[in-house]
This record gives structure tokens, C-alpha cells and sequence, in this order.
């Protein structure tokens, strides 16, 4: 199907896999390693858990590979997520024509 790449979710995320990317994304930023990432997420959840998550995060498109090895990963920033949210909810709905838009009257 096109657009369901990982760069374009499809689903809000889960609210444990939510906070642990934010918890990631404040403790780090930009780019962190994959042991600082797993690291961190064991902290607050199982091993298995963490990876889990870790995967999930990974999958999603919020935690892209800088090296071809993967051992370093780019942090993506929430507003980035958000907007993709927003522009892909906005092109479903445009795709099975839901309400076109309005003129404002001024």
C-alpha cells in the first residue's frame, strides 16, 4: 500500500511506547547509540520490554539509522512525528473525499 512506509504511521503510538520514545528523545536529543537507547529504556522497563520498544521505535521511523551498521541512531524530533501524523490522517480523508473544504465567508 503506498504511503505505509516507516516514515508514515499509520496508528498513534501505544501510551508505554509514546512515553519511552519521549523519554529517549529528552535524555539524548538528536542521535544516541543503540546501548545508550537500550540502556536507558531498561531503567523503567524489562530487558525484554526495552527491546521490544526499542524495535517498535526502530519500525516506526522515530529512531533512524546514521551508519550503515546501526549502531548510531537520529533521534527524530516529535513535531516531526506529529506532522507526519497530521499529513497523513489529512490525505486519507482527502483520498475517500470527506468533506471538501469550506470557503470562509469574510
Amino acid at each position: 500500500m503506498p504511503g505505509n512506509q516507516a516514515s508514515e504511521p499509520r496508528r498513534w503510538l501505544k501510551k508505554r511506547e509514546f512515553l519511552a520514545y519521549y523519554l529517549v528523545y529528552k535524555r539524548f536529543g538528536g542521535r544516541a547509540s543503540i546501548g545508550e537507547i537500550i540502556g536507558v529504556l531498561r531503567e523503567y522497563f524489562t530487558p525484554r520490554v526495552a527491546k521490544n520498544l526499542f524495535k517498535r521505535l526502530r519500525r516506526v521511523g522515530l529512531l533512524k539509522p546514521l551508519q550503515p551498521s546501526g549502531e548510531t541512531y537520529e533521534v527524530r524530533s516529535p513535531e516531526d512525528y506529529l506532522d507526519s501524523l497530521l499529513r497523513d490522517y489529512l490525505e486519507r480523508r482527502r483520498a475517500r473525499g470527506a468533506h471538501p473544504p469550506r470557503r470562509v465567508q469574510p
